[in-house]
């Protein structure tokens, strides 16, 4: 970037005047220029493009990303080097992933330039001017469906030789995701001004950036496409595209331009290591005006993001086992209830015969009233006759009496954990559905355990034959999860307890998390229509 600095006499002091002429894909010429620097390093290194692999800094960009998280909790921190070290950044960010689909973090970043000084006649003088920036913010993303929102607000400081100034901003952000594809936009840099209007200067605002990518992954070959249009207040409009590719999953490549319409200044490279939980990431951005380094170091700590998933159906589990029992024990309270209504009715109706003279020719007569009258016994106030409780219906509109089991679903390739996700979700769904009465998954290991049976793993029919006769239930569901030329595929069987006979089946396919989880409720919800 090259900054030319002029000063000049003013009733109030020295005034600072900044042209800036473009650098780098993200830098403009107001005080708020390095907001607009990335602070990804894999996301400077396929030419400023967000949507493939990332750390938890490409939030910065996009709020929504910050739902991207690979693991429960991120920490990442970079520095930056850029056009042979006339600027420097340093950034910090911290991502936790509170369930699927709520993200929290924070982040800051900290920009510093020297200046060259000139005087009024553009000679340089040998001293150096000085730039701070710090910037720090908080980070939300939400994920409803296939949609997913973010925001970040965000505090600045900028200090330009000695005029000091903040601001308060806001980034809004958000994603979709279909078939493999990506789309999102973000706006950022929204507020107030960063100085006020003084004397005839108008007031210095935030650069405002938009944003809209697109990207497409293609994890048979480890691959991923994307573009991003970038709309910036001062320094116009520009295309940037990158392709990343892992070869295998600890080493990641990557290169792109920031702006293909002049790419040949504005290419850039990178590369990932991964060491277990940590992550090192490399990028190399080339500019008239000089190198660009960037190299970043992430941590990932706490469960995978399918076992938050997991223990996030665990608990709706358990939540549904407390409703069932709570349930059972309203059932069998009301039931009692009624056995005693229905008691009182029938000695109530032996006790007071019908009076004799309601008894004419031609009337059937029951068998009580035709017995001989007992005793006249001495006048005892008896209650109130009881109008006789009709028995409940046998089946409720829209249910079935019949009581099912699930077995957790077996993984074809791919960790217990997850199938055991999917088999809580469809669960879930199936319990929600309320037409059937499903065995409350820690009773069915209770009593597989007394029997010294396991049912992980089972599915084939004389397997669950057994366990349903066990837990003396009608029909058992039993299914696997597994992945095919890069594609979930999960299939369910119903098994008749009584025969042994397969009297439903069932199955889905699909590329990514959104369709995976909508593809387990749609299927929930066709079994739970079903006549079995």
């Amino acid at each position: 970037m090259v900054l030319l600095l002029g000063m000049a006499a003013a009733p109030a002091g020295l005034s600072l005047f900044l042209t800036a002429v473009a650098a780098g894909p993200a830098c403009a010429s107001a005080g708020g220029a390095p907001l607009n620097i990335p602070m990804s390093v894999r996301q400077m290194g396929r030419g400023d493009v967000t949507f493939m692999e990332g750390d938890v800094m490409r939030a910065w960009t996009n709020p929504a990303l910050l739902l991207d998280q690979a693991t429960a909790f991120e920490l990442a921190m970079n520095g930056t080097s850029m056009y042979d070290s006339q600027q420097n950044t340093f950034g910090l960010g911290a991502g936790w992933l509170v369930s699927p689909g709520l993200a929290l973090g924070v982040l800051g970043n900290s920009f510093s330039a020297g200046i060259a000084e000139v005087n009024d006649y553009g000679d340089e003088t040998g001293g150096s001017l000085v730039w701070n920036q710090r910037t720090g913010g908080v980070v939300a993303a939400l994920k409803i469906g296939r949609v997913g929102f973010g925001g970040t607000l965000k505090y600045v400081s900028d200090d330009v030789v000695g005029d000091k100034a903040t601001a308060v901003s806001y980034d809004g952000g958000l994603t979709f995701s279909l078939f493999g594809a990506r789309l999102g936009a973000s706006v950022r840099n929204m507020g107030g001004p960063l100085r006020p209007a003084f004397e005839g200067v108008p007031a210095e605002v935030l650069p405002l950036e938009m944003r809209g990518a697109l990207g497409y992954s293609l994890p048979f070959w480890r691959l991923s496409l994307a573009g991003e249009y970038v709309r910036q207040s001062e320094l116009g409009d520009r295309t940037g595209a990158g392709v990343e590719w892992w070869p295998v999953s600890t080493f990641g490549l990557r290169a792109g331009s920031s702006d293909v319409a002049s790419a040949t200044d504005r290419l850039t490279y990178g590369f990932t290591v991964v060491m277990r939980k940590m992550a090192i990431d490399y990028s190399l951005g080339t500019h008239i005006a000089g190198f660009t380094h960037m190299m970043s170091l992430a941590y990932a700590l706490g469960p995978t993001a399918s076992e938050v998933g997991a223990e996030a159906a665990k608990r709706v589990k358990e939540g549904e086992a407390t409703r069932a029992q709570e349930e059972a024990a309203a059932a069998v309270e009301e039931a009692a209830s009624q056995r005693a209504m229905e008691e009182a009715a029938r000695r109530l109706e032996g006790a007071v015969p019908p009076p004799a003279e309601a008894i004419t020719a031609g009337t059937p007569v029951s068998a009580t009233a035709a017995e001989p009258a007992a005793p006249a016994a001495p006048a005892v106030p008896l209650p109130a006759p009881v109008a006789p409780v009709a028995a409940p219906s046998a089946r409720e509109p829209g249910k079935s009496n019949m009581v099912i089991g699930i077995i957790p679903f077996r993984g074809e390739g791919i960790a217990a954990s997850d199938a055991y996700m999917i088999s809580a979700m469809f669960r879930t769904e199936v319990v929600n559905a309320g037409t059937f009465k499903v065995i409350e998954s820690d009773s069915m290991d209770k009593v597989l355990a007394e029997q010294a049976f396991q049912a992980t793993g089972c599915t084939e029919s004389d397997c669950a034959v057994k366990i349903g006769r066990l837990l003396n239930v009608q029909r058992m569901v039993l299914g696997t999860y597994g992945i095919v030329m890069d594609r979930s595929v999960v299939n369910i069987r119903v098994v008749n307890v009584e025969t042994g006979q397969i009297v439903y089946s069932d199955n889905l396919d699909a590329g990514t998390y959104e369709e995976l989880e909508k593809g387990t409720r749609d299927m929930a919800t066709r079994f739970s229509r079903a006549k079995l």
